[in-house]
């Protein structure tokens, strides 16, 4: 079976996620069918990575993926949409009863996946893996004496680390999603302008849970300069949190193709790994102690916000509605 999802050359946790997870939960049978592809975890629910999986006779099975980075597709022929990420992503596809959450949260039901003891001491930062590229974030986590996850590792690691963790604070969405899973509490921050909020307020009101995310300053110099940049040309980003939590298939379908210009024929060239080096090296050149120091403060005070964990029987009808998804999908296959 053909599982489609997006793989970062470099490495991202959430989506490398699928390449661990639905070999160990899906039954062999499953894997070996030629009679149908799955839609796996990620923003992945959009023309432009629909195209980019190509045309199939096989009908593509959707359970747990989200909309976001583009356009949703407007043709679902072939899509047999059973779960979904959450109410954005199911009523932008015209399909509302879909909504269940992250497919992520199937961790929870597969043997042996998640780590076995639980130290539940200290406090893990997860940053986006884009602001690797820009700032110096394990330095200040470590200077607020927290326990850095760098989101390019294997995701046994991750969930091994994390694991261990009274609370995680998490720049990176599905780092609150493993610590959901996990039974962690988690707080949501934001260090560029560059977060999907989008796909955040997704999520998060699948498991009936509020999206604040605490601002935190920029780690380093070069990084500060692209915040201003982001800042006064992309706008769009900020126009997540005025879509209410009840929008309208025509008004989430005018925000994607508003905010991803991509969606309407417009693409931007992605850094290549040469050019991020290039980012990177600048970025330690202009690095001072007072960025650090500051984000570091702030990121310690951010550990006093609000904390987040989606209730019990929530998350149990979430993962059961996912499971018997994943009952469909063995059926069809």
């Amino acid at each position: 079976m053909e599982i489609i999802y997006f793989r970062d050359p470099e490495g991202n946790f959430g989506d490398d996620l699928n390449a661990d997870l639905w070999p160990a939960l899906l039954p062999q049978h499953v894997l070996d069918s030629d009679r149908v592809r799955l839609l796996g975890i990620g923003s992945i629910l959009n023309a432009t990575s629909l195209a980019r999986a190509g045309q199939s006779r096989l009908p593509t099975f959707v359970l747990g993926s989200g909309t976001s980075y583009g356009r949703p597709p407007h043709d679902l022929d072939g899509l047999t949409v059973n779960a979904v990420r959450g109410p954005f992503t199911a009523r932008a596809l015209g399909h509302p009863e879909a909504a269940v959450t992250d497919g992520a949260i199937l961790m929870a039901a597969t043997p042996g996946f998640l780590p076995a003891t639980r130290a539940a001491s200290g406090i893990v930062y997860v940053p986006h893996h884009k602001s690797l590229w820009r700032g110096h974030w394990k330095r200040v986590a470590e200077t607020a004496g927290m326990t850095f996850i760098d989101p390019r590792w294997p995701v046994g690691k991750v969930l091994q680390v994390m694991a261990g963790a009274k609370l995680v604070i998490a720049e990176a969405m599905h780092g609150a999603i493993f610590a959901d899973t996990l039974r962690i509490p988690w707080i949501p921050i934001v260090g560029s302008p560059r977060i999907d909020a989008f796909k955040w307020r997704d999520w998060t009101l699948s498991i009936e849970q509020a999206y604040n995310p605490i601002m935190i300053p920029s780690s380093t110099w070069v990084e500060a300069q692209e915040v201003r940049q982001l800042q006064q040309t992309e706008q769009m980003r900020i126009e997540a949190f005025k879509l209410g939590d009840h929008a309208t298939q025509a008004e989430l379908v005018a925000y994607l193709t508003s905010r991803h210009p991509e969606s309407a024929g417009v693409h931007k060239a992605p850094l290549t790994a040469s050019m991020r080096r290039i980012v990177l090296a600048g970025s330690r050149l202009a690095a001072n102690v007072t960025h650090v120091g500051h984000a570091a403060e702030a990121l310690s005070k951010a550990s006093n916000g609000p904390q987040y964990l989606s209730r019990d029987a929530v998350f149990d009808s979430r993962l059961s509605r996912m499971m018997d998804g994943v009952q469909v999908l063995t059926k069809m296959a």
